[in-house]
């Protein structure tokens, strides 16, 4: 059966964030973060709603991502995570470009993401670019990575 993209929820991505992608973490997890790209925390990002995003084949979610408004012009893509077996197969760049392609973006609006070190080369061959390091978070040092959209 071919991978399917489709939209998803909270509540079943969250599942795979907790146990998969950030086991242990002390925060609560949220459907939106606070953080914006300058690292600095603003409540009025709750205000924004997030977009969930799956692939899933034969009924198992194989990759999901997640994007929500930081700004006017700012997303933040977060919660990117491919299943150990399925890395490497290009499913993580094609859920960021399918959710990506599913936002009515501007021309000049800035999405922007928290890679982990080992991310950093994934997040640029997608058109990233590193704008700066903070070991402020959980499970970091992570690089603030930019990309504009033109």
């Amino acid at each position: 059966m071919e991978p399917l993209f489709s939209l998803s929820t909270f509540s079943e991505i969250l599942p795979i964030w907790s146990h998969q992608l950030w086991p242990g973490r002390t925060s609560p997890i949220e459907s939106v973060s606070c953080i914006k790209s300058n690292s600095e925390i603003d409540i009025s990002i709750m205000s924004y709603s997030p977009v969930f995003a799956k692939i899933t084949s034969e009924n198992r979610i194989l990759a999901v991502s997640s994007i929500h408004q930081t700004s006017f012009s700012e997303f933040r893509l977060r919660g990117n995570w491919v299943s150990e077996q399925h890395r490497g197969q290009g499913y993580g760049k094609s859920v960021i470009n399918q959710l990506m392609a599913a936002i009515p973006f501007k021309t000049g609006d800035c999405v922007w993401t928290m890679a982990r070190l080992h991310n950093i080369d994934f997040y640029k061959k997608i058109g990233f670019r590193e704008d700066y390091r903070t070991e402020k978070f959980e499970f970091g040092p992570h690089y603030v990575m930019k990309r504009i959209l033109s």
